[in-house]
Parts: C-alpha cells; sequence; structure tokens
C-alpha cells in the first residue's frame, strides 16, 4: 500500500535489494507491491551497501542520483551511506523517523519545495 501511495503521488518506485529479481518480485507481489522497477544487483555484479549499488539506478532508469531518494527501514546497513557517497540523499521509514509513508510523501514534498526556491 505504501508504494502504491507514492506512486500515486506521481513518484516512480525502485526496489534495490541483494535479493535476486525474481525473489523481490514474487515476494513484493504476494505482498501486493508492484515496483515501477527492480534493480537486478545480480546483473551489475555489484551489491549493497557498495556505493556503486546505488549507481545501478541510474544506469536502469536514467534519474540521477541528485533526482533520487534511498529509502531504508534499517539505518544500521549502510544505505544512508551508499546513498550518500554519490550524493543521493536518503531517509529512514520506521525506527522513530519517519514512521509512516504518508509521512514520507510528506517529507518528500517538503524536499521538492527546498529544491524549488
Amino acid at each position: 500500500m505504501g508504494v502504491k501511495l507514492l506512486q500515486e503521488h506521481g513518484y516512480f518506485c525502485v526496489a534495490l535489494s541483494n535479493g535476486s529479481y525474481d525473489l523481490i518480485k514474487r515476494v513484493s507481489e504476494s505482498n501486493n507491491i508492484y515496483w515501477d522497477h527492480i534493480v537486478d544487483l545480480n546483473k551489475h555484479k555489484v551489491y549493497k551497501p557498495h556505493s556503486d549499488a546505488y549507481k545501478t539506478i541510474e544506469k536502469d532508469t536514467n534519474f540521477k542520483p541528485s533526482e533520487t531518494l534511498m529509502v531504508t527501514a534499517n539505518p544500521k546497513f549502510g544505505d544512508i551511506e551508499g546513498a550518500r557517497n554519490i550524493n543521493m540523499r536518503s531517509a529512514i521509514i520506521r525506527h522513530g523517523y519517519l514512521n509512516t509513508i504518508p509521512e514520507l510523501v510528506e517529507y518528500i514534498k517538503n524536499l521538492e519545495g527546498l529544491e524549488n526556491k
């Protein structure tokens, strides 16, 4: 439901996981989550939290790091640092940061508002 809400607000949602493409697709769809794109890190032969893993989003979608937001639920995995290393913004959902997808939508809108000033 969260990904769908983001998509309804016009955001392109990408899954970036060390799991295989087929696993991410199967698990997501069995939970009614339909990504706009799933990055196959196995195809790129790079894995998170290495910074090159985050660069695959641009390779696959043509969205520059500055145009993307890495959203993670695990602030200790290395996603924040990996994204930051390529100038990609990041957000943590849960763990006392942003607690819901609607909060994330508002956070993104605020980021966009800052860019337009």
